[in-house]
């Protein structure tokens, strides 16, 4: 009898530890996730040590694999990215957790221009987020907050990928389905998100190019303006950049220079003239996005700021920033799509050089890119639903 209560207080106190751990585990995954546009070394420190402590806790372990994938994604590591994804699917039937598997998948394949595959992992995405729609009443309160990210997340990646293959009134319907008045700004960072990529061009339909102008501008600042109270550094360098992009044009900026005196002056910390504040602007993001550790993103801010160099006919820093963005970290190669772009504006910057010969090089390289998109695009179809 004696042994009887021996193993069975043993099991009891397995099992408050194995509840402890788990406990503990989704406050580092939540640690985790508050870091994601933060700081990308405390998100993987995080994430690996609650994966150190669900040996036996699946959820926690396909959540932590989940942050783990954000960082490797974000650092352009796609094969390591993709084989942690992988692991998720192999290691739960959590829908919720499976579901954001997908859309970093799907982000994944973005970058890549992986485009069937990219349809593939929507598919399985939208499936999965009816199947968990169907019985939503069963999910524990954290849950439901993991669905608010995935879920959005789910509508900006697809949105983000119509709009970069030249599909904007389809990248229109997938940000439509987010509400923004709902649950999306229960997630500030997934309401920084949703406010960026209206803000950043082509998503919004008004009377006139001015209104419309003006309504991105107005995004675009209170993206800036929250992100910087709530501590996203990520989110304030893509406002920053977007910002910049609005302020390039010069009939623009004197329009939006105007008719937002207040904000102007909050943003040109830096007491810059108005012709040089996209340039101004589009810096401070390149610092910040290098600083967050994110490559692809710092090589897109050096583009931006060559572009604001060409604005301005500075050839020569524009033709720097864009062999930065081009040859500073060489991973940058596995985004076609971002060297196509880069490329087509070595080409034009050469040619205002007059070194023609490298101008048709960059030109020739931007072709054969677009040339294989376009032959990919072909075999795809975009789904209806």
């Amino acid at each position: 009898m004696g042994i009887f209560i021996i193993v069975v207080l043993c099991l009891l106190g397995l099992c408050a530890c194995g509840d402890n751990n788990a406990a503990e585990a989704d406050r580092l995954n939540s640690k985790s996730y508050a870091f994601h546009y933060r700081n990308l070394d405390s998100t993987k420190v995080y994430a690996q040590r609650a994966f150190d402590l669900s040996d036996n806790y699946a959820d926690g372990r396909a959540e932590a694999l989940n942050n783990l994938a954000f960082v490797h994604i974000s650092k352009m590591e796609f094969e390591t990215a993709s084989k942690l994804l992988a692991d998720v699917r192999s290691i739960t039937d959590n829908q919720v957790e499976l579901l954001v598997a997908d859309v970093q998948l799907m982000r994944l394949c973005q970058r890549q221009s992986r485009n069937k595959d990219f349809y593939n992992f929507r598919e399985s995405a939208l499936r999965r987020l009816q199947r968990i729609k169907e019985e939503s009443n069963n999910l524990s309160p954290r849950l439901r907050k993991r669905m608010i990210y995935a879920e959005t997340e789910l509508y900006i990646v697809a949105s983000v990928y119509f709009y970069y293959i030249g599909l904007p009134e389809r990248a229109l319907i997938e940000q439509e389905n987010i509400a923004p008045n709902g649950d999306i700004q229960q997630d500030t960072a997934q309401w920084l998100s949703y406010m960026y990529n209206m803000g950043a061009g082509g998503l919004i339909h008004g009377s006139t190019k001015e209104a419309i102008y003006q309504q991105e501008f107005d995004l675009l600042f209170r993206c800036y303006s929250l992100a910087e109270q709530s501590n996203y550094p990520y989110w304030v360098a893509n406002s920053l950049q977007g910002l910049s992009e609005h302020l390039m044009d010069k009939s623009k900026r004197r329009l939006l220079v105007k008719n937002n005196a207040t904000a102007i002056t909050l943003l040109n910390s830096d007491d810059m003239p108005d012709s040089l504040l996209a340039g101004n602007l589009a810096q401070r993001a390149l610092v910040i996005f290098s600083n967050y550790g994110d490559v692809y993103q710092t090589a897109g801010a050096y583009r931006t700021l060559a572009s604001c160099y060409w604005a301005v006919q500075d050839y020569k820093s524009a033709l720097f920033c864009l062999q930065n963005a081009l040859f500073r970290n060489s991973v940058i190669r596995k985004a076609p799509d971002l060297v196509s772009s880069i490329c087509e504006q070595l080409s034009l910057v050469y040619s205002a050089m007059n070194v023609k010969a490298q101008s048709d090089v960059n030109r020739n390289i931007y072709l054969d890119i677009q040339r294989q998109t376009r032959q990919d695009k072909q075999q795809e179809h975009v789904p209806n639903s």
